[in-house]
């Protein structure tokens, strides 16, 4: 996932934007229990329903519990209000929660329903505790599509319905003796993305043919130090992000097009950071390249940028953008 900013410089008659994007925190979101799914294994319950014996909020207490009881086994599987991820989530993954406890050689495991179907012996690590025992099982995958969770998966929208996970609980190969289960809940981890970058425009005002501005003012030092920079890009996250740059082609007129050298409407971008050595900075393209690696969460960094212009066939503003991206490191 990626996000992106905008910051607009101005030429005299000529304007540009430029963008960035960054994660931002590595958020959960809990579901318990709130409704009986499935029962294959003739569980019974010291309540009037199964769901609501494992829903506290803490195992505070084992006295309440179902009872999984089949000899061949079976699952007993829960439903619980849907997730309310983000769009912009990246999943970590689906951790199912559990605490359990048997008489003898009879094991659990986290069972999961996707869509219609039913993955009782896949998921997680099988469970063979002698004493009341918590458990937990992060799932990195939708146990359906093979692949990483989407955030359709779990918010029951805007996806393919065969791949939403609607319900969840523990299944058994064995229940015999009996397999006693208290507790019982759903964790989706994900991280969100944001970064923010300021100032956000920059106003160059009227520029000569075949001349070099600085968006700061005057040509940095080498290497290039904080003072030399208009803008900070901060990572307001909580996950480390890398950062790529690009810009667009000049509108207004004839425009402008970027390029490695100047020309007949054509103008030379380059960007540098806090660090760098301005001769060796990147030089602005249509497609992003990579341009700040490793930003802590919380951490920022100060950049700026340089215009060489060509010659012009005409007079007229002009405008471009770039943007930051950012994905996690």
């Amino acid at each position: 996932m990626k996000r992106v900013f905008a910051l607009l410089l101005l030429i005299g008659m000529i304007s540009s934007i430029i963008g960035n994007s960054a994660p931002v925190s590595a958020l959960s979101d809990i579901r318990r229990p709130t409704g009986d799914d499935s029962n294959t294994c003739a569980a019974t319950s010291t309540g009037a329903n199964r769901w609501s014996v494992v829903d506290e909020d803490s195992p505070a207490s084992d006295a309440d519990y179902y009872t999984m009881v089949t000899n061949n086994g079976g699952r007993v599987t829960m439903s619980a209000a849907v997730f309310a991820v983000p769009a912009t989530a990246s999943i970590i993954n689906v951790t199912i929660y559990y605490r359990g406890n048997n008489s003898g050689t009879a094991s659990f495991r986290p069972s999961m329903k996707i869509g219609t179907t039913y993955y009782d012996t896949t998921l997680g690590s099988v469970r063979d505790p002698s004493a009341w025992t918590t458990y937990s099982d992060a799932i990195t995958t939708n146990p359906k599509t093979g692949i990483g969770w989407t955030v359709s998966d779990l918010n029951r929208s805007g996806g393919d319905s065969a791949n939403y996970l609607n319900a969840f609980g523990t299944a058994s190969t064995d229940c015999k003796p009996e397999n006693t289960i208290s507790w019982v809940y759903i964790e989706v981890n994900y991280t969100t993305y944001d970064i923010s970058n300021t100032p956000n425009s920059k106003a160059f005002s009227t520029v000569a043919a075949n001349s070099t501005y600085y968006a700061k003012g005057s040509a940095p030092s080498n290497p290039v130090v904080d003072g030399d920079c208009t803008y900070a890009v901060t990572n307001d996250g909580s996950a480390a992000v890398d950062i790529s740059i690009k810009a667009t082609n000049f509108t207004g007129g004839v425009g402008w097009t970027l390029a490695s050298s100047v020309g007949l409407n054509q103008v030379k971008v380059v960007s540098y950071k806090t660090g760098d050595n301005p001769a060796s900075g990147i030089v602005l393209t249509t497609s992003g390249q990579a341009f700040i690696s490793n930003l802590a969460a919380a951490a920022h960094t100060h950049w700026d940028f340089s215009l060489n212009t060509g010659t012009f066939a005409d007079g007229v503003a002009k405008s471009s953008t770039i943007t930051l991206t950012s994905t996690i490191h």
